[in-house]
């Protein structure tokens, strides 16, 4: 009897997620977001990552070091209209009183546009080809780099769905989220640094929280080609903090 509400809810999450996802597909500017994702994917690995230069058959630092950035950017453009379309459509009270609650439309609403950032990862591993010019790559920091983008796509995500649940406004939704987004990594940078771990002698738990919440710190452990489980448990609750905290905003506003 208990599995009959579980896979209710299954069913409503499946819903949500294939309106997002038809909507999506129907948007034009979705294909404008894959071709500059994968634009901008190449420039910084072949431009500025100095990919020929470095001379080694490897995308761990030319290519995924830059994807924290990338997804910063890009991951609130996803996000953004997610809130603002339904409010707009008046849509959201439909979904209300067909009993959908507020934790399903936003699982759904996740799982649709981390389906689409995935697809954009995907459009990169053509790229993989042009480590033959060089040698033969090692097939498992490839692996292990792809695998630790998808989940950093998902945590930054998270948190750019429950900035964007702040506003309806578009424009807002992407501004709060690409903030949010770059403030978390750019105080992962900043905690990593020798001079302010000094200046924060006196208080080591800052400098101890600071540093469990670096992203790049955990991200960098599937560049080097090791999957670490303490890496993927961190991704995984950002994004379901950033989900619950979308979720409870939503029911602060239907109320």
């Amino acid at each position: 009897m208990e599995s009959v509400p579980l896979r209710s809810a299954i069913n409503r999450i499946w819903v949500i997620y294939k309106k997002e996802l038809l909507t999506f597909v129907y948007t034009p500017t979705i294909y404008v977001c894959f071709a500059l994702f994968v634009f901008f994917a190449n420039y910084l690995n072949f431009v500025l990552g100095h990919f020929f230069q470095r001379d080694e058959a490897s995308l761990a630092s030319s290519f995924f070091s830059w994807h924290p950035w990338l997804y910063a950017f890009f991951a609130p453009a996803i996000s953004m209209r997610l809130w603002s379309e339904e409010y707009r459509q008046k849509t959201m009270e439909l979904l209300f009183t067909m009993r959908f609650k507020p934790w399903e439309i936003v699982m759904g609403k996740f799982f649709s546009s981390w389906t689409v950032l995935l697809i954009a990862l995907l459009l990169t591993v053509p790229m993989i080809a042009t480590l033959y010019h060089l040698g033969p790559p090692d097939a498992g920091p490839l692996i292990s780099g792809y695998l630790g983008s998808a989940l950093l796509s998902g945590a930054l995500l998270g948190v750019s769905i429950a900035a964007a649940s702040f506003s309806w406004n578009q424009f807002i939704s992407y501004i709060l989220g690409a903030c949010c987004c770059s403030l978390l990594l750019v105080l992962g940078s900043v905690a990593s640094m020798d001079t302010f771990i000094q200046m924060l002698s006196g208080f080591s738990w800052v400098s101890d929280w600071l540093g469990a919440m670096n992203f790049t710190a955990h991200y960098k452990h599937f560049q080097r080609g090791v999957i670490a489980l303490p890496a993927i448990v961190y991704f995984v609750s950002t994004a379901v903090l950033g989900l619950y905290c979308a979720q409870m905003l939503i029911n602060n506003k239907r109320r």
